[in-house]
């Protein structure tokens, strides 16, 4: 399972992930969604539309929005509506 990444590092776009994910011969390898992680870089929804059909795990966490800070969720800024349908296909 490969992890987004905060946006300055390697895998922190969906783009980046998208092309690995495109380059390897193998199926069997999904994505692990840290919405810390993609709150600062990228829009949560637009980002979830991107990589549901290969999303086995989220991994939810809030920020402000800056820094990878770790808040209570709703007292950062991630905008949970993107996250709260998602359908994790059962393992």
């Amino acid at each position: 399972m490969l992890e987004n990444m905060l946006p300055h590092l390697f895998a922190g776009r969906t783009r980046n992930l998208l092309r690995i994910l495109g380059n390897l011969d193998s199926t069997e390898v999904g994505i692990c969604l840290d919405t810390r992680h993609a709150h600062p870089g990228e829009d949560l929804a637009a980002t979830v539309h991107k990589l549901s059909g290969r999303l086995w795990m989220v991994h939810a966490g809030d920020n402000r929005g800056q820094y990878d800070d770790h808040p209570p969720p709703e007292d950062g800024r991630v905008k949970w509506g993107a996250v709260s349908s998602l359908r994790i296909p059962a393992m």
